[in-house]
């Protein structure tokens, strides 16, 4: 886990997280933000053992699998339209693994138009690969040959990035609090940081005004938040030109 490898690193020399959460503090996060705004960093990035995942529904795919502990397409699909609706422009990320213990083909193709018609803006995909400590390492065989998993995996990632395009098009014209990382890895003179929906976005090294000091011409550091007008947009970043420094709390009569 990166967030239990980096944790010093991340709270004690880049000095600019508040809360670090490892895959399993879910269920922490309300204590985890108590802590932060009373002005301390909190911290939780214990690993499970078994990855049990209590209370993370997964959508099941397969059409010969059954499982208690999953939601249907039909369910998953209304649940998604549901949080696009009360949630306007939010972002959604998923994880995906080709080849799981008895995949037949059909299953891949149901995942595969899952991908289309949910169109994440985020996904990370994988093949399957035993891992001790799970339930499936004891109990199932994993029968899915490994050339059969890699020509699937490549086909969802090739899915996944037409679709996470067209849904990151959308915020083309909008524009986004973001909060500033440092300098891009590419470009010596641009930036990048990240938006609420974890998206990269990358825009000019660039003098712009502080919304809290009229006149005052300032260049952002990492931990700063910005605004941002989104002007493009591919599978995992956007683009745009930066328009002020702000505040989270001054944000909100802008975006």
């Amino acid at each position: 886990c990166m967030a239990e490898r980096l944790k010093e690193e991340i709270l004690n020399r880049e000095k600019m997280v508040d809360i670090l959460a490892g895959p399993d503090a879910y269920r922490d996060l309300p204590r985890l933000l108590a802590v932060a705004e009373s002005g301390q960093q909190a911290a939780n990035v214990l690993l499970s053992l078994d990855e049990t995942y209590a209370d993370v529904m997964p959508v099941q795919t397969s059409a010969s699998a059954t499982s208690a502990f999953v939601y249907s397409r039909e369910a998953y699909v209304e649940l998604v339209h549901h949080v696009r609706e009360s949630i306007p422009g939010v972002s959604l990320s998923s994880d995906f693994i080709a080849g799981f213990c008895g995949e037949t083909e059909e299953d891949h193709i149901q995942t595969v138009s899952l991908l289309r018609e949910v169109q994440y803006n985020m996904g990370f995909l994988f093949a399957y690969s035993m891992r001790q400590k799970t339930r499936a390492y004891h109990r199932l065989k994993d029968d899915v040959p490994k050339e059969v998993k890699l020509r699937r995996l490549e086909e969802l990632i090739t899915v996944f990035r037409e679709e996470a395009t067209k849904a990151n098009q959308t915020s083309v014209g909008c524009t986004q609090l973001v909060l500033v990382e440092g300098l891009s890895k590419r470009s010596a003179t641009d930036l990048c940081g990240r938006n609420d929906g974890n998206l990269k976005v990358i825009f000019p090294d660039a003098e712009m005004e502080d919304v809290n000091n009229p006149g005052l011409r300032v260049r952002a550091q990492p931990g700063d938040y910005v605004l941002v007008k989104i002007t493009s947009a591919s599978s995992q970043t956007l683009r745009g030109h930066v328009l002020c420094r702000t505040t989270l709390r001054d944000s909100s009569a802008y975006c």
